[in-house]
């Protein structure tokens, strides 16, 4: 497994401060959701379908599940997955 490509710290730290920015934490989740999303597209340059599906992804699948599947995808060589993002 490739540590560079799978190290996912600092981009979890790029999205917390995104997430803060959004309100997350300071407002209800679904208002920091839907800020979080324009805030993707916004400064992270993300298209509002990607936006949409990533932070989907992190809600219905979590880290655990997820951090699993980056390390398969990984070890089998899939970087752009079926769902063309």
């Amino acid at each position: 497994m490739s540590t560079v490509l799978t190290d996912a710290a600092l981009l979890a730290e790029d999205y917390r401060v995104i997430a803060e920015d959004a309100g997350w934490g300071r407002c209800s989740q679904a208002q920091a959701l839907d800020r979080l999303q324009v805030s993707l597209v916004k400064d992270a340059e993300w298209s509002p379908k990607a936006a949409s599906e990533l932070v989907h992804l992190a809600q219905h699948y979590g880290s655990f599940m997820l951090r699993n599947a980056l390390a398969l995808a990984d070890a089998l060589n899939i970087e752009d997955g079926k769902a063309g993002f």
